[in-house]
């Protein structure tokens, strides 16, 4: 009989290992050398959580032997593991509840997404940060995704390029837009924060139904000239305008106003013989707003 939890460490064709079997739980495994993982056979199917560190940032993960069989499992960190492609296997796992895929801050290592598809079974219970989404094909990855079905999602960040790259485009991208309306999140969502977008106005037609927003950041949207009906979001509690170079004013659209409702309000007020009070109400939970643009 094995132990609920064991510790492998890898170094080259050398494995200091106890036996994994059938009543083993929990591992940690430690990989020393490029390109080597452990084979995970049949044995491991009741594995409940897997912890890989690798002290060489050139590790591949294989994606048959590693995950084919681990049906079971619930938590799975790859913390500082290499990918171009996250493995198709981790799809099987149906019960998988927590995944760490994150790099250290000075590696540039992300995730494409197209990637997320294969994370069906994942529920996402707090954040998820989506970079390169304007990477080109991507339009149909994205509408397969279907972020509208996340309910349990409070928390995305949508970033497009890398800031570097803006200022080397220089232009207005249609195809920005279109991702954009494709990534509509579920009414549920809490925060969103928009990074490195260049489409001419960052108004989605599902930006007005985040009716429990309650954070908003946009930042670095250099080519936004307009900015949506922000003024009608009922829950919204900070607002973070940072680097929008392209946007000279802020009119009253900005609090939600359109000409329809001014002209609406002020057939209202001359039909009454007494004033009245204001019947459009803009931002009606805001505590914090933040306009920050580049200095030149």
């Amino acid at each position: 009989m094995g132990s609920e939890y064991v510790l492998i460490e890898v170094d080259g064709i050398k494995e200091n290992k106890k036996e994994v079997d059938e009543s083993t739980r929990h591992m940690t495994l430690v990989v020393g050398s490029e390109d080597h993982f452990l084979t995970l056979r049949h044995n491991a199917k009741n594995l409940h959580s897997i912890y890989i560190y690798a002290d060489s940032n050139k590790q591949h993960v294989d994606r048959v032997l590693l995950f084919s069989h681990l049906t079971r499992l619930r938590t799975l960190s790859l913390y500082d593991c290499d990918f171009e492609i996250l493995p198709e296997d981790i799809g099987l796992l149906k019960h998988l509840r927590y995944l760490d895929l994150s790099v250290p801050k000075e590696r540039k290592t992300y995730l494409d997404l197209g990637d997320l598809k294969v994370l069906k079974y994942l529920q996402f219970q707090s954040v998820l940060s989506i970079h390169r989404c304007a990477n080109a094909g991507n339009l149909d990855e994205s509408e397969r995704i279907n972020l509208n079905s996340w309910q349990h999602l409070l928390d995305l960040t949508l970033r497009f390029r890398e800031t570097a790259e803006l200022y080397e485009i220089g232009e207005i991208l249609d195809d920005d837009t279109e991702i954009m309306e494709s990534l509509q999140p579920h009414p549920n969502l809490k925060a969103l924060a928009i990074w490195d977008y260049l489409g001419a106005t960052v108004s989605p037609t599902w930006m007005m139904s985040l009716t429990n927003l309650t954070s908003l950041e946009l930042n670095f949207c250099t080519k936004c000239e307009i900015l949506p009906l922000l003024g009608k979001l009922p829950s919204l509690v900070s607002l973070v305008i940072w680097c929008l170079d392209s946007l000279k004013k802020v009119g009253p659209e900005f609090l939600g106003i359109t000409e329809r409702d001014e002209e609406d309000h002020s057939t209202a007020r001359r039909d009454l013989d007494t004033p009245s009070e204001p019947s459009i109400i803009s931002f009606p939970r805001l505590k914090k707003l933040k306009f920050d643009w580049n200095e030149e």
